[in-house]
C-alpha cells in the first residue's frame, strides 16, 4: 500500500537535506561543476531557482513547476524535463504531495536538493519512510524529536489498521488520516448491519470499492458536505441491492 505525503510542516521538516544554507550552497556549487557538461542552461537556471527558494526548509523547494516556468519565462514542459534530468543525475528528488486540508487534492511537489556524493551532509530520508504524516503540531525546540516520534507512531498505527481492513476500504485509505479512516470503517459496518450484517464486504469487494471511491471522488469535487452521511446512505443502498438479488435468486431457484 502506497501512502500519500501531505504538504504539512512535518513533511517539509523531515525532507530537509541540509543543516545550514552554506552547506546547501556548497552542494549546488559542486553539482554545477560536476555536471556542467550534462546540464543545459535552462537546467542550470532551474537548479539556481530551486536553491534560491529552498531556504525556509533547507534544501526543500515547494514552488510549483508552473511558477518556475513563469519566473524563467519558459514552457512548463522545459521545467519538467529539466527536473527529470536533475533527478536522474541524483541532484534532486521529487516528492508528490497532496493538500492536508481534507480534500487531498494534488499540491505542488516538494523538490529536494541532494548533497553531492562523498559529502557527509545529512541525506534526505527515503520516500518509504515518509508515509502519510499526521497533523501533530511541529516544534523547533527540544520537543521536536518527541513530536517526530509521535508522528511515526501514528504512521505505524495506520499501517497496522490498513492491513486488517477489507480490500474495499483499503482502496480509500490513502485519502484519510488514521482517526478519520477508523470512523469511516465504523460507519460502513453500521450501515451494512442496518440492512444485513451477514452480507460480506469481501464477497462483494468490487461493488463496495467502486461505491466508496465514487464518494471520495464526489468529496474531492466538493459535491458532498457530510461524508459519513453519504457513506452510510450509499453502503445501505448497496447492501440492500445485494440482499434483494440474493432473495430473488432464492425465489427463482424455488
Amino acid at each position: 500500500m502506497t501512502f500519500t505525503l501531505l504538504n504539512t510542516v512535518e513533511t517539509y521538516t523531515r525532507l530537509q537535506s541540509f543543516e545550514t544554507i552554506s552547506e546547501l550552497n556548497e552542494a549546488v556549487k559542486e553539482h554545477r561543476q560536476k555536471f556542467c557538461d550534462e546540464l543545459t542552461k535552462s537546467a542550470l537556471a532551474i537548479l539556481d531557482i530551486l536553491a534560491r527558494y529552498a531556504c525556509k526548509y533547507i534544501g526543500v523547494c515547494y514552488l510549483s513547476k508552473a511558477k518556475i516556468a513563469e519566473m524563467l519565462e519558459v514552457n512548463i514542459r522545459t521545467v519538467r524535463r529539466a527536473c527529470n534530468t536533475l533527478e536522474t543525475l541524483g541532484i534532486i528528488k521529487q516528492y508528490a504531495l497532496k493538500r492536508h486540508n481534507g480534500d487531498c487534492r494534488q499540491s505542488s511537489n516538494a523538490i529536494v536538493i541532494q548533497a553531492s556524493k562523498g559529502n557527509v551532509l545529512p541525506q534526505c530520508p527515503p520516500k518509504e519512510t515518509l508515509a502519510k504524516t499526521s497533523h501533530i503540531k511541529n516544534t523547533y525546540d527540544t520537543g521536536k524529536r518527541e513530536t517526530e516520534h509521535q508522528a511515526d507512531v501514528v504512521i505505524s498505527l495506520k499501517e497496522g489498521l490498513v492491513t486488517k481492513l477489507p480490500g474495499a476500504i483499503k482502496a480509500i485509505a490513502p485519502f484519510f488520516q488514521m482517526d478519520e479512516l477508523y470512523r469511516i470503517t465504523g460507519t460502513i459496518y453500521k450501515a451494512k448491519a442496518a440492512v444485513d450484517r451477514n452480507v460480506s464486504l469481501e464477497a462483494h469487494e468490487e461493488l463496495y470499492r467502486n461505491t466508496l471511491l465514487s464518494i471520495v471522488h464526489a468529496l474531492k469535487l466538493g459535491k458532498i458536505q457530510h461524508l459519513h452521511g453519504a457513506i452510510y446512505t450509499a453502503v445501505k443502498r448497496v447492501t440492500r441491492s445485494i440482499e434483494m438479488k440474493a432473495l430473488a435468486t432464492v425465489v427463482w431457484c424455488n
